[in-house]
């Protein structure tokens, strides 16, 4: 009797705590303001042999801004937006995707380095790709947080 008793009492309290608790203290945020660096880390073709794109919008692209970027500097920086709740997806999440495409005759491997607003560098995981030539690479940043 006094373990159902407990087991019951503990029951309520759990189903008593989840609807006093807001969902948003549950939610995953992604957050993520400030630049990311490509840098060449291995491989036959040049960052030069680069091309693509950054493209910062909302899950319904309704709400867009794109940096071309052909070919890039060595290293290359660009800003970066990310502000995403995985839990709770709306119209006013920002995600930043980056497309990249190999124009070179051998495949590259580059490193992503993410910085915030204080220059403080985060983590990104996994943050080294390897791109074939003639291959596209698409990253959607929020998927790397």
């Amino acid at each position: 009797m006094r373990h159902t008793c407990t087991a019951l009492l503990s029951l309520v309290l759990i189903v008593s705590l989840s609807l006093l608790t807001p969902s948003m203290a549950w939610a995953k945020h992604k957050l993520a303001f400030g630049s990311l660096t490509i840098t060449k880390t291995g491989g036959a073709a040049a960052l030069t042999d680069l091309r693509g794109f950054a493209l910062m919008s909302n899950p319904g692209l309704e709400k867009t801004v794109t940096l071309q970027f052909l070919p890039p500097p060595s290293p290359f920086t660009f800003p970066v937006f990310v502000s995403k709740d995985e839990d709770h997806p709306s119209n006013n999440d920002l995600d930043t995707t980056i497309v990249l495409t190999n124009a070179g005759v051998g495949s590259i491997t580059i490193q992503l380095t993410l910085r915030d607003s204080s220059v403080a560098t985060q983590t990104l995981t996994p943050n080294s790709f390897t791109i074939d030539a003639n291959a596209t690479l698409a990253i959607a940043l929020s998927s790397l947080l």
